[in-house]
Formats: structure tokens, sequence, C-alpha cells
């Protein structure tokens, strides 16, 4: 049986759907997570003291060290890199005595410790199809699309009781791209103020200031806070529509939150890219195209619950067939059976 080497950072326990999927692929698994797993209480609480000291440099200093004994030891077949993982290049230099691989759902320009060591890989897997080109365009690295994915575990159906009339979940406040997301959060709510709004996110203090002048009930329907996976998932089963905002820069890659929204079978509305327009019909999900057509779409949508059902379980089918991490995990394979 074949060995591969998972190196990952924590990203919402996603490594678990990765190492379940080389798994029912047939492959013999060992997983190394960023200041996650520990190998004993004496090198637990040396990692707490680190975190709580913010000694990040010491933490990826250990673990660097835990990669390599674990690699000396299993001795894999291949080395899967998944995300933004601070592997050093000396450590990628002895990793890269065997096929190694990267996927990662960021854009790798803004990841610029794995940009500056994307030469150590034998193919990188983007989740944007301009970083492929513009990757390509730049040396001779051997680069792949390979979009995000459901994992099915984390995110299946629920019995539907709707008793939430919409809900976003997500990111409001890292940059100034993430505030104009909370700022059309914000219209919809004055838009749609009589309906049972849930808005989940950490606010800052900025926002907050903003928002209480501008709407001073706002509190009712942002709930500033984060949720859990199976919390998310729970939350889907009780809404009757679900908002899905990309980033503005992030038009060419399609967020994990619309994969997870359909393998939850939950009705969303999501603002239009090339993936999303490509690969799905308007049978399967509904997109907007600027505010007008969302705040249109919420207003019919709301009143139509035979649709919204309708759409939710074509989508749910869709997504089961061709975007689990089954199916990305064996992309990779077939890729690295023939190509590399």
């Amino acid at each position: 049986m074949k060995k591969v080497l998972i190196i990952s950072t924590e990203y919402y326990d996603y490594f678990e759907a990765v190492e379940n999927s080389f798994k029912s692929l047939g492959w013999d698994t060992k997983v190394v997570v960023y200041y996650y797993q520990v190998m004993n209480l004496l090198e637990k609480i040396i990692y707490n003291i680190y975190k709580i000291l913010h000694k990040e440099k010491t933490l990826q200093f250990l673990f660097n060290k835990r990669v390599l004994k674990n690699y000396s030891k299993y001795k894999p077949d291949l080395i899967f890199v998944f995300q933004s993982v601070p592997l050093s290049p000396n450590s990628m230099q002895l990793l890269s005595q065997d096929k190694t691989l990267l996927w990662i759902m960021e854009s790798i320009y803004e990841k610029r410790h794995i940009y500056e060591i994307r030469q150590y890989f034998d193919a990188l897997f983007l989740y944007m199809k301009s970083d492929v080109e513009r990757l390509s365009q730049e040396s001779d690295t051997k680069a792949y699309f390979l979009p995000c994915a459901v994992n099915e575990k984390v995110y299946y159906p629920l019995p539907k009781s709707e008793e939430i009339d919409i809900l976003f979940i997500g990111n409001l406040n890292i940059d100034k791209i993430q505030s104009e997301r909370a700022m059309l959060l914000l219209e919809i709510v004055k838009r749609f103020q009589n309906l049972n709004i849930k808005i989940y996110g950490t606010l800052s203090p900025n926002l907050e200031k903003k928002f209480s002048k501008e709407f001073p009930n706002y509190k009712e329907y942002f709930q500033n806070k984060t949720v859990t996976p199976n919390e998310a998932n729970l939350l889907y089963s009780k809404t009757k529509i679900c908002i899905n905002i990309h980033s503005a820069g992030r038009t060419e890659g399609t967020n994990q939150r619309f994969f997870e929204l359909l393998g939850s079978k939950s009705f969303q509305i999501v603002n239009e890219n090339d993936f999303i327009c490509t690969h799905f019909t308007d049978k399967e999900v509904v997109v907007y195209k600027n505010e007008q057509d969302l705040f249109n779409k919420i207003s019919y949508f709301i009143v139509n619950k035979k649709e919204r059902k309708e759409i939710a379980q074509r989508g749910y089918e869709k997504v089961l067939k061709g975007h689990t991490f089954v199916h990305r995990i064996s992309k990779v394979l077939e890729v690295l059976e023939s190509k590399i």
C-alpha cells in the first residue's frame, strides 16, 4: 500500500477530509498539523507556552522539526501539503527528495512564504485560475486549477425548520474588502428588517461604531461571533435563504462556503463568478449580478418555498456527484500518475 504524509494547517479540520479521501482511495496516511497535534504532554505544554507568548517563529521551528522526524520515520511515497503551512526552505529541500504536492485554497500570491518555496513542489494545485496562469508565465512550475470541495461528513442535510429567514456566516472585517461585505449585509438588514436575519462574524470596533450611527438596532441582526462547522451546518438547516458573498478580489475562485451550503442541501444566493456560472445552472444555484439583483431575488425567493426546495435539492445532488474531497484528491492522483 502506498503511503502519503499529509502536512497541513488546522483550517477548520479540513485536513481530516483530505486524509479520509486518500484512505478511501487506497492510501495509508500519516498527518502532521501545524501546532495542533502534539506527541506528548510535555510538547503540549511547551506549545501552549509559546502560543501565549506569541513566539510564532519558535512554534514554526518546532513544527518543522516534527515534520522531518515524521518524514524520516514514516518513509512516504508522497508528501501532500495542504494550505499555507510554514515549512522552511531547509525542510522542503529534504522533503522534495520524494514527490511533493501542494493544494492551497487561498491565492498563492497572498501567502508569501508558500510562494517562496514553490520551486520545491512537483506540482501546485490552486483554487484560482488566474494564479495558475500567472505562475505558469513566471516559471516552469507545474500548476493546476483545483477548486474547493464539500466535506459531506460535516456538511449534510438536517431536518429543515426554516425559522431563520436570512443567514450569513463569514468574515466581516479582515480588510477593506470584507468591510464592504459587511456594509452590503447592513443594507440587507435595513431593507428587510421585518424578517428574522442572523449574521455571524466578528465586527471590528470601527465597524461597530459605523453601524451604530447608521442603524442603531444592528445588534438585533449581527451576532458578532464566529461559529464552528457543526454549528454552521445546524444554522443552515434552520434557514430559508443563505447569503454567500465572495470577496471582490477573488471572483475567479469559489469559496468553501459555496460547497458547504450545497452539501447541507440549503438554498443560497451567491454573487456570480466564472466557476459557478460554468459548472452550475440557475436550476441548481441562484446567483446575483449586483446589489439590486440580490435584493430582488431575496424578495422573490423568501415567499417561494417550493422553488427554494427544488433548487437546493438539485444543487445538493450536483455537489455530491462531482465536488467532494474524494473527487479533488482523485484529480490530484490522476495528475500525479499521468503528468509528474
